[in-house]
């Protein structure tokens, strides 16, 4: 059994949280601000954080950085789950060392498949084969690469770079661009190594509520189109 925390002074959200969890029959915990948070952390086993980012007198991320700091807490992943959704936001969170981001309002779907991800090793994000486009990665280092699938929650690249695990990159792709997302956050958590190149498993992070319906509508437009073909 899989023990999660949640730190959030909004009554709302914690309920949206916490009713999430149980659903998945999760051991959830609660606290409103950071110093209940660090009391929780230091008399329970807390295998996950759902962190606010803005919360009373401590943020989120400076709770963050001082578990990084932490040979106690530095494992916990942790999911920043906030309203804040610009793309600098995203990079910070990911930057101090969130697993990865969330944006408000929660999506159930996709706090689902996150956790699953994290936690259970689980990769349940029903993939679409597109065809082939040019992928950036504007992180440390700037490489080209072909985008091969792409689900609401994640995106697979081919590319002969070899990248490492747990590494953050900013994608930019055509066709999303003319759906006016100019660019999403993915991290790597998955890697293949095929003859010559690799194949890699990003999360996508940060999407907000319009660009993740923008994608969800691209998705099931090439269903259609694939099971029309099929007929």
């Amino acid at each position: 059994m899989y023990s999660i925390l949640i730190v959030e002074d909004n009554p709302s959200d914690t309920k949206i949280l916490s009713f999430i969890l149980e659903r998945k029959n999760y051991t959830t915990h609660t606290a409103h601000e950071v110093h209940q948070a660090v009391e929780i952390l230091q008399n329970y086993r807390i295998d996950l954080i759902l962190l606010d980012w803005m919360l009373p007198h401590i943020s989120g991320l400076d709770l963050l950085r001082t578990m990084k700091q932490n040979s106690r807490t530095k494992n916990i992943p942790v999911v920043i789950v906030s309203s804040k959704n610009e793309l600098k936001d995203v990079q910070k969170a990911i930057s101090v060392g969130a697993a990865d981001y969330v944006i408000k309002p929660i999506d159930h779907l996709i706090l689902d498949s996150k956790i699953g991800r994290i936690l259970k090793k689980e990769v349940d994000w029903l993939p679409i084969q597109i065809d082939s486009d040019t992928v950036d990665n504007m992180s440390i280092i700037k490489i080209t690469a072909t985008l091969t699938r792409i689900s609401e929650v994640g995106l697979e690249i081919k590319s002969e770079a070899s990248l490492h695990l747990g590494m953050s990159i900013e994608v930019h792709v055509k066709f999303l661009e003319e759906m006016d997302i100019p660019s999403v956050v993915g991290k790597i958590f998955e890697k293949e190594q095929g003859e010559g190149f690799y194949l890699y498993k990003c999360s996508l992070m940060g999407l907000k509520e319009a660009d993740l319906q923008k994608i969800r509508l691209y998705l099931r437009l090439i269903q259609n189109m694939n099971r029309s073909k099929a007929i």
